[in-house]
């Protein structure tokens, strides 16, 4: 039986080879979300220190 699996999964690998990529291939082959580095964590760090600055001066200009 493992035998007619391993056969099926050989013949569906080998016509996926020889198919043009498509939308499916492309996504398969894009990065995952999830994996996040440390330059994109710098980077969001940075952008919520801006955000929460503007906001402290814009209180301040508007305060009381």
């Amino acid at each position: 039986m493992s035998f007619i699996l391993d056969a099926i999964k050989k013949s569906e690998r080998e016509r996926n080879r020889s198919r043009e990529p498509d939308l499916h291939s492309l996504q398969d082959s894009a990065p995952r979300y999830g994996a996040v580095n440390r330059h994109s964590t710098g980077s969001r760090l940075l952008m919520l220190f801006i955000a929460i600055a503007i906001l402290l001066l814009g209180f301040a200009w508007l305060g009381p």
